[in-house]
């Protein structure tokens, strides 16, 4: 089962994985990292206004202000796709 589903390796079945228009072959939570955890709460603080550093965007370090840019842009194409499925 861990050979199909991509726990280890990349599965031997071709797109095991498919959400929508993206497949994967690897089981998609190896995917989510320690770092990719932490960006993810990281953004839920900056929704909420809390910066990793009071000071503002220009202590925060380039990594971090790129990932809130691409989490951001993947939530809002989410939030889009919903709105436009509640309007069918």
């Amino acid at each position: 089962m861990k050979a199909l589903n991509g726990c280890e390796q990349d599965s031997y079945q071709p797109e095991r994985w498919k959400i929508r228009e993206w497949t994967w072959q690897r089981c998609p939570m190896k995917l989510i990292t320690p770092t990719t955890n932490y960006f993810m709460s990281a953004y839920n603080f900056l929704q909420k206004g809390i910066l990793p550093y009071q000071a503002g965007y220009m202590k925060n370090s380039n990594r971090y202000v790129e990932a809130m840019q691409v989490i951001d842009c993947e939530v809002k194409r989410v939030e889009i796709g919903n709105v436009k499925n509640v309007k069918k």
